[in-house]
């Protein structure tokens, strides 16, 4: 299977849970008044990558980490150990916390889905 349709597939996923989300955070993530934490764009990315790679590193170890810390390092260093790029990440992270809040949803979604098009 070609690199560029997983990566497509994995960013397009990435998308969908980013935009089902009943909120949509700046980086990482927040808890919300609900009491439940959101995945900022580029931690939706590192959580289903991390989910479906098997790494080390667990997907449920990554939600751990975030949510105790709050700490953008965790998520950078996911998109290292699923050997993506850390500037990518760094830029995913800064568009996301950049837009604002009631366009997040749909535009950073959209976006998403642009980065790994074939």
């Amino acid at each position: 299977m070609n690199l560029n349709l997983i990566l497509n597939e994995l960013y397009t996923d990435a998308a969908n849970l980013y935009k089902s989300q009943e909120y949509q955070p700046t980086s990482p993530g927040e808890i919300s008044k609900d009491g439940n934490y959101y995945l900022c764009a580029a931690s939706c990315v590192a959580y289903l990558g991390l989910k479906r790679s098997g790494l080390l590193l667990s997907a449920a170890n990554f939600l751990a980490n975030i949510q105790a810390s709050n700490e953008k390092h965790h998520v950078i260093e996911a998109f290292r150990q699923l050997g993506f790029s850390e500037n990518e990440c760094i830029s995913i992270m800064h568009t996301n916390d950049e837009c604002e809040p009631s366009l997040r949803s749909s535009i950073i979604s959209s976006y998403l889905c642009c980065l790994h098009q074939s």
